[in-house]
């Protein structure tokens, strides 16, 4: 079947104060380079035009429903053919046209697996996070919708952190909903597990390498071997009535230069994005299904297999806790668990809000 691709134009320009979050010089120029080439010059306040989302879907009968759901929620005078004005967010005004194109992505899906439903690219957005989580426009109009950009203005990490995105990076973030009687439901904190173990297994296959030094720094970030970070993921949850909702973002140096090192350079040649995003999310799909048929316990088993930590000796510093301890394993609820080396007892320690600093082999509240 041939897939339908509406596009969704950006009206007008936005104001992108670029460099506010940006730590130092260093981080500046790595911006300056990834904004020229896109051939946005790179100054503060500096005006950019946002692309074109281009939709796609397997299915005519899931976009009809897809563009459906987004004219039931405009304004009636607004609403003529599939030309019509779209609050994307506080600051974006969106055309809707409608097209024909192809994409690869799905032929990259296996035809047995349904995620995601809608499948959105675009050269050049503020966040893929933002824009599937804060804009439910987009987010609610099918069971599963992903997007994937070339490039980021205002890329998001952990709390307040940005993620810098440059050319060559994947942006990716998906966003899916489940049952709440469902097993993950209960066990929340394993999506960022099975999202980072879902990430690892996928370039280790597209790049057929099985001892690519590619692992799992806990909580959330990819790392290599030798302790260089390549990655990370973001997960946003809530619940709504009988589902809760899930937006998983993953942000990778796939076949850029900078600002560390990429999958590219680990493997030596380039990765086609499209087909990572696909296989990732096939796995994804997959270790969401061994996990709520087979429970966390097999989950946990696979995922110390390829993370940093095993047996590793830290200092925590959260709350109340305040040890020198050796990592041991994730828990049944999702906590980290160490064992205190004065006393020998296990204790708990929860992700969200606290951090790893592997410099200093010290895990502490995250700083806001």
């Amino acid at each position: 079947m041939q897939h339908t691709n509406p596009v969704v134009h950006w009206a007008g320009k936005r104001k992108v104060p670029y460099f506010t979050s940006c730590k130092g010089r260093a981080d500046e120029a790595i911006m300056a380079k990834a904004l020229g080439e896109l051939g946005i010059v790179s100054e503060q306040g500096c005006v950019v035009d946002l692309q074109p989302l281009n939709v796609y879907s397997r299915s005519s009968h899931v976009l009809e429903k897809f563009f459906g759901n987004l004219k039931q929620r405009l304004p009636t005078s607004e609403q003529e053919g599939f030309e019509m004005k779209m609050p994307l967010s506080e600051e974006m005004v969106s055309v809707i046209k409608k097209t024909t194109n192809d994409t690869t992505f799905f032929d990259n899906i296996d035809k047995e697996c349904e995620f995601p439903e809608v499948f959105i690219t675009s050269k050049t957005v503020t966040s893929t996070q933002d824009l599937l989580w804060c804009n439910r426009l987009l987010s609610s109009g099918a069971k599963s919708v992903a997007i994937l950009a070339d490039m980021q203005i205002k890329g998001k990490g952990r709390g307040k952190n940005q993620w810098i995105s440059p050319l060559g990076s994947m942006c990716f973030s998906f966003h899916f909903s489940i049952p709440q009687k469902c097993h993950l439901t209960k066990k929340l904190a394993f999506v960022q597990y099975i999202a980072a173990l879902a990430t690892v297994n996928a370039v280790k296959e597209i790049t057929d390498l099985t001892d690519l030094p590619v692992r799992i720094k806990w909580p959330n970030d990819i790392y290599t071997s030798d302790g260089v970070k390549i990655g990370g993921v973001l997960v946003n949850c809530g619940s709504c009535g009988t589902v809760t909702n899930l937006c998983v973002g993953i942000g990778l140096n796939v076949n850029n230069a900078d600002p560390t090192i990429s999958i590219a350079k680990l493997c030596g040649k380039e990765i086609p994005i499209l087909n990572l995003t696909s296989k990732i999310c096939m796995a994804f799909v997959e270790e969401i299904r061994v996990f709520n048929e087979l429970g966390h316990d097999q989950f946990i088993t696979r995922f110390r297999d390829v993370w940093l930590h095993q047996e590793k000796e830290v200092r925590i510093s959260v709350g109340r806790i305040s040890c020198n301890a050796v990592i041991k394993s994730i828990d049944p609820d999702g906590f980290l668990s160490v064992q205190n080396m004065a006393d020998g007892k296990l204790v708990s320690v929860q992700p969200d809000g606290n951090s790893f600093d592997m410099m200093e082999n010290l895990i502490a509240v995250k700083a806001t």
